[in-house]
């Protein structure tokens, strides 16, 4: 072999020119950026983990060899550990530092061969490169010339894993054993191997850089001991829930749409509840996953003011990062409606505070911009509010009722005008189920809002119906449980 040949004929200076004429030539190792990242998951007797997988790289740029030669073995470490250095002259000599590299046997990546331990270092770093985000892990290697990258350097490797016994692979009683980096190449421990990777278990989807350096611990001699780290832009693919505000009307329930950040390719987003509102109820549970990206809020009789709930999203079927972001919804609910009876005579004027009022033909909904206001009303025209049409029935919504049968909450209405449908059961402070659709006019209405249900739950439960058009609230009723 190359190097133990050499090494072993002695760890002295070799003969070469008089030493003024003669200058090191030291190998000078230096970071590059990782290559080829994916995100897996890993599972082992410690469990399963999502992990970032790459390529890592250990770049000799300098003018002479990384040289080591290990030897006086002694419970699986090779106790004494030289780096061979050579001189424009061809003349090598043996050095020593402190702390001196280590040279371990290692099963770990499944190659059971001896590696120069804390090699390499890998980490997480935010897209600013200001902060660590996933800790280090520190990589062995059993260096060998993979890839010629400078113009430099030998045409041929010299330090191949056929001259070097692979580092003595399988033989944890070797007495000793060398392992290099020629100038102007590289070794290369692939993604697919073990430890070439970092941990994102817990890390949250989005932009990042991966850090790597080479010799992190200072125990190789260099042209150059302050070579910088290598970061590659990177990303942990997933969904991260986004806050928002939203005004809701007062007593009826509301359809809400979690807006989330998408980042790679990814599947859709599911989502989890993480703390109900306390003055209303949502149609989904507190804790439980679920798929689709509404939700139905109903505020609690009476209720009037501000609300919140929080809520998170992962990808469908991707059980990391194990605790995801949490955002809030902040919900500011309606004041009651002030019903105001206006007449058919369009010059006519009503001061209306919440935008409900009563006109000849039913409950209508003001709007427009107010053409004045006085004190705490606005003062709208009767042109500027909107009248349900006329139904069979006296009300938009004909006939809502809500029954259990069998164990099955059923819900039935009519609408006489076009428009969504919105059903919905609230007991025991919880949504027991809620329906959305659009229904033509004239057309009976029947959904399933839950199964399983006992007359129990049903005990003090309130059920709301509400038809809208648009931006426009047609009708409401409170249902009467059967």
């Amino acid at each position: 072999m190359l190097a133990a040949g050499m090494l072993a004929a002695g760890l002295g200076p070799t003969a070469g020119a008089d030493p003024a004429d003669r200058t090191d030539e030291l190998p000078d190792l230096v970071a590059d950026p990782v290559g080829r990242a994916i995100t897996t998951t890993y599972t082992d007797s410690s469990g399963t983990r999502a992990l970032l997988r790459f390529d890592g790289y250990v770049h000799n740029q300098g003018s002479g060899p990384l040289e080591l030669y290990g030897t006086a073995r002694s419970s699986g470490e090779m106790t004494e550990v030289y780096q061979r250095l050579y001189d424009s002259d061809g003349g090598s000599e043996a050095r020593t530092t402190s702390p001196a590299p280590r040279i371990l046997f290692e099963n770990a990546d499944g190659h059971g061969h001896w590696h120069l331990h804390d090699a390499a270092a890998y980490s997480l770093w935010n897209e600013n490169r200001t902060k660590e985000v996933a800790p280090a892990q520190k990589v062995g290697f059993c260096l060998v010339d993979s890839e010629h990258v400078d113009p430099w350097g030998p045409d041929e490797a010299a330090y191949t894993v056929d001259g070097l016994n692979f580092c003595e692979q399988h033989n944890p009683e070797a007495d000793e054993l060398d392992m290099g980096v020629s100038p102007g190449w590289r070794d290369i421990y692939h993604r697919d191997l073990a430890f070439q990777w970092v941990d994102i278990s817990d890390v949250t989807p989005g932009r990042y850089a991966l850090r790597s350096e080479v010799d992190p611990e200072g125990v190789v001699i260099e042209e150059d001991e302050t070579n910088p780290p290598a970061f590659a832009d990177t990303v942990v693919p997933g969904y991260v829930a986004q806050p928002f505000a939203v005004e809701v009307p007062w007593s009826q329930p509301t359809r809400l749409e979690l807006p989330v950040e998408s980042f790679g390719d990814v599947d859709e987003p599911r989502f989890r509840i993480e703390e109900a509102p306390e003055n209303g109820v949502l149609d989904k549970s507190e804790g439980e996953w679920f798929t689709g990206s509404s939700v139905t809020y109903i505020p609690q009789p009476g209720h009037s003011g501000p609300d919140s709930f929080r809520f998170s999203a992962r990808e469908r079927g991707n059980e990391f990062p194990r605790s995801p972001r949490e955002a809030t919804a902040s919900l500011d609910v309606g004041e009651a409606p002030l019903p105001v009876t206006l007449g058919g005579d369009a010059e006519q004027r009503a001061d209306v505070t919440s935008g409900a009022v009563q006109t000849p033909r039913g409950p209508g909904e003001a709007h427009g911009v107010p053409t004045g206001s006085d004190g705490d009303s606005e003062r709208r025209r009767a042109p500027d509010v909107s009248e349900p049409l006329p139904d069979p029935g006296g009300s938009p919504l004909a006939r809502p009722q809500v029954e259990l049968r069998h164990g099955e909450l059923l819900a039935r209405t009519v609408p006489w005008h076009s428009g969504t449908v919105d059903l919905a059961v609230i007991g025991d402070g919880r949504s027991l189920g809620s329906c959305q659709a659009e229904v033509p006019a004239g057309r009976p209405y029947t959904c399933l809002l839950a199964s399983g249900v006992t007359g129990d739950e049903l005990r003090d439960a309130r059920a709301v119906a509400t038809l809208r058009s648009g931006d426009h609230l047609l009708d409401t009723h409170d249902i009467p449980m059967r």
